[in-house]
């Protein structure tokens, strides 16, 4: 689905959803709905619509939503640095393309699993007060027993926000790593090379077997992989890895195969790069999933371009040079 064409859906549905659209709205609605890619647009941003219109009142996102002005009320110095035609365009892109969000209370059950498929997000409020947020593509599974609360990443990202003042330890499990919560918010991302966890605030403990027990800060990220374990202080690090919360993709000098790669996790439409362009360099924040206005935006300031794939991908190939 084009940008266009996306944003166009969303206004339809919208507007539609109003009980005075009018009936010439309707007329104009009928002609750009006759082509069937509006159509199938319009279908998908119509019942997104629905879907959270239907959740607007509910206890959970109601303080999903005051728990996200907090965050931004805390982090307005970082927001006011975004340059305003960047943030008009995510602020453009993001009925349509940011991931499903969708809103659960966890059952009582001692084992539980969750998990999102590709492009979706999920936050789940657990029995204790505890948030847990799925990213793209992601599984986890809750392990709650009378003496812990354990959960066990089994693909993907989480965020974790733990309630504070509980009896029992709060144990998150990613690969070998065992993190261990004192009231506080963290990060933990687990691919097959390596695992990171990244402290947003509070305090966390890291343990993995043969190696010593590791504390950390806010602001701190620790990568553990084939090399060994290393823990820094990087708050913009932190902050590229948990962009994603915020339906960003933020690349710091990263090559654009890198970037294209962190990109097609959250795309029905994946983005490959070939050649030459995989090694050039980009530093930026893009709308996560938004390959195609991606693909635009490269050929636009790189000497790439981008073709269709036999397999329908976005193909960013090296541009011929200008004569």
């Amino acid at each position: 689905m084009s940008e266009r064409r996306g944003i166009e859906a969303a206004s339809w549905a919208a507007r539609r959803a109003e009980p005075d659209a009018g009936a010439e709205a309707e007329r104009r609605f009928a002609r750009w709905h006759a082509d069937p890619l509006n159509a199938d647009a319009y279908r998908e941003a119509a019942a997104t619509l629905a879907l959270t219109r239907g959740l607007a009142d509910s206890p959970d996102l109601q303080a999903l939503r005051r728990a996200s002005l907090s965050r931004v009320a805390r982090r307005g110095v970082r927001r006011a640095a975004i340059a305003p035609r960047l943030a008009a365009a995510a602020a453009a892109l993001l009925v349509v393309a940011l991931p499903l969000s969708l809103v659960v209370r966890a059952p009582m059950a001692a084992a539980t699993e969750y998990r999102t498929d590709r492009g979706q997000k999920l936050d789940v409020t657990l029995e204790d007060g505890s948030r847990v947020t799925l990213d793209t593509d992601s599984r986890v599974r809750l392990a709650y027993t009378a003496r812990e609360r354990r959960l066990v990443l089994l693909a993907g990202q989480a965020r974790f926000e733990v309630a504070k003042h509980q009896p029992r330890p709060f144990i998150v499990e990613a690969g070998e790593q065992q993190v261990t919560a004192h009231g506080t918010e963290f990060d933990v991302r687990l691919d097959p090379a390596q695992t990171r966890v990244a402290l947003i605030e509070g305090r966390v403990t890291v343990a993995v077997p043969g190696a010593p027990v590791v504390a950390m800060r806010p602001g701190e990220l620790l990568v553990t992989g084939a090399r060994g374990r290393m823990l820094k202080r990087d708050p913009r690090a932190v902050e590229a890895l948990t962009s994603w919360n915020e339906g960003l993709v933020i690349a710091q000098d990263e090559p654009l195969a890198t970037v294209a790669a962190e990109m097609s996790r959250y795309a029905r439409r994946p983005i490959r790069v070939e050649g030459a362009a995989a090694r050039i360099r980009v530093s930026g924040a893009f709308r996560a999933g938004a390959t195609e206005s991606f693909a635009e935006a490269l050929a636009l300031g790189f000497p790439v371009r981008a073709e269709r794939g036999p397999d329908g991908a976005i193909v960013l190939v090296p541009a011929a040079p200008k004569k």
